[in-house]
């Protein structure tokens, strides 16, 4: 069965939308889905199923050596660029924050705990002034 159908090149505004959509739904019965369509469908998601697992393995096996380079190779550029631990260091060490406050301590007559708790204000106030609230 076909169809044809002429539109002219002369301007006529009476063409005739009726019969192209008859025709449309007519040709509804020409274009079918072949009865083995479902099966292959079924065939392909099944054989890609029993790949899926493996290449999940494989595939996650490989981002967590990749991520474990990744952040293995960060960690040491930082420790190779910031040089020793010792010369990292911006404030003073333990022992000279309890020497201060046990000299504290016998100067003011206060309990230990009070005066290392007012040697590490007073630390904290020297290293960054602007957040002092006095």
């Amino acid at each position: 069965m076909s169809f044809s159908y002429d539109i002219g090149d002369d301007g006529d505004d009476d063409f005739d939308f009726q019969s192209i959509e008859s025709a449309i739904a007519a040709s509804a019965d020409f274009v079918g889905v072949s009865n083995s369509l479902r099966p292959k469908i079924l065939e392909s998601v099944r054989g890609r199923q029993r790949r899926s697992p493996w290449l999940r393995w494989t595939a996650g096996i490989f981002l967590s050596v990749a991520g474990a380079c990744c952040i293995g190779t960060v960690s040491w550029l930082g420790i190779v660029n910031e040089g020793p631990s010792e010369s990292r260091s911006i404030g003073p060490t333990t022992e000279q924050l309890h020497e201060s406050a046990t000299l504290r301590a016998r100067q003011t007559g206060v309990s230990l705990d009070w005066a290392l708790s007012e040697v590490i204000q007073r630390q904290r106030a020297n290293v960054n002034p602007l957040s002092s609230d006095r």
